[in-house]
């Protein structure tokens, strides 16, 4: 069924504002019809939580009590929490649901990040046009002690075997939506929010 939320499906952002608008356009997408910020759906102790690194406002961490870097927070919460805003939630469902074995994974791989600050330079590296991403990445590198939102993504979908990619810090938020419906990871997404 397609209206059904799973581990390791992904939620896109579009907003609205000189923020996005910045972020969607350094990373190849026109203003308000890209995703400016990416967070992953995992399940702990039975609830739905959204995995995201930000250094927006959001409602405190489910698991750490912080606001920023990566932090998880019930997907209902968050769903609430958006719904007074201009934004709109799009899901990017699994083609292929997790077996237990891989979620079990996932929610592992994510508990461990949560509480990494964010990566505001690997943010500005994975975006800024063709020439200078491509020359940050191979200066670079790949880092993982600090996430911005698509790395942290890539970086599970990764750590499951959903994706296969030797640096998980270069792939921006567009770049990431792309590439996973491309790739047949994961369907078109719906309209969630």
């Amino acid at each position: 069924m397609a209206s059904v939320i799973q581990p390791g499906g992904i939620l896109g952002f579009v907003a609205r504002d000189v923020q996005s608008d910045i972020i969607n356009v350094m990373s190849g997408a026109l203003p308000g019809y890209g995703y400016h910020h990416l967070g992953i759906i995992s399940r702990h102790n039975g609830e739905l939580l959204l995995y995201e690194s930000t250094t927006g406002e959001r409602p405190p961490c489910y698991i750490t009590g912080k606001y920023t870097g990566v932090a998880a927070r019930p997907l209902e919460e968050m769903r609430e929490f958006l719904s007074t805003q201009e934004t709109q939630l799009w899901y990017f469902g699994l083609r292929s649901p997790l077996y237990a074995d891989e979620e079990a994974r996932l929610d592992e791989f994510l508990l461990r990040q949560t509480g990494f600050t964010y990566d505001m330079d690997g943010a500005l590296h994975s975006g800024g046009g063709l020439l200078f991403r491509s020359i940050a990445i191979i200066l670079r590198g790949e880092d993982l002690t600090s996430y911005f939102c698509s790395e942290l993504c890539m970086a599970a979908l990764s750590n499951v075997g959903r994706v296969q990619t030797s640096n998980v810090s270069k792939w921006s938020p567009n770049k990431s939506a792309r590439y996973l419906v491309r790739r047949g990871v994961t369907n078109r997404p719906w309209r969630y929010l």
